[in-house]
C-alpha cells in the first residue's frame, strides 16, 4: 500500500480506495472543512487510480459544498465523462 502525505491516520476508506479499481471518481470538498481536514481530501485524491479533476471549494465548509455555484456545473461534467467511458 502506497503512504499517503498529509494523512497520519490511513482509515478504512482510504485503504479501500486502495484496493478499488474505480472508471472515475470525482473529489469535491470545501477548503473549511471541519470533519473532514482538507488534507485528507487532497491525500484521497492523489490516492485514487483515475481522479477526476478536484474541485477544492474556497470558503465552504462539510455541509455547504453543494451550495457553491461550481458545484453543480463541475458535477454534471463529471457525470458526463463517467458516461462516457
Amino acid at each position: 500500500m502506497r503512504p499517503l502525505v498529509g494523512v497520519t491516520h490511513q482509515s478504512t476508506t482510504v485503504r479501500c480506495l486502495l484496493e478499488l479499481t474505480i472508471s472515475c471518481m470525482a473529489r469535491m470538498q470545501g477548503t473549511k472543512d471541519e470533519v473532514v481536514d482538507i488534507s485528507a481530501g487532497r491525500a484521497l485524491h492523489a490516492a485514487a487510480r483515475n481522479p477526476a479533476e478536484p474541485l477544492w471549494i474556497e470558503g465552504c465548509d462539510h455541509q455547504s459544498v453543494e451550495l457553491s455555484v461550481a458545484y453543480l456545473p463541475r458535477m454534471r461534467r463529471f457525470i458526463q465523462s463517467c458516461m462516457r467511458k
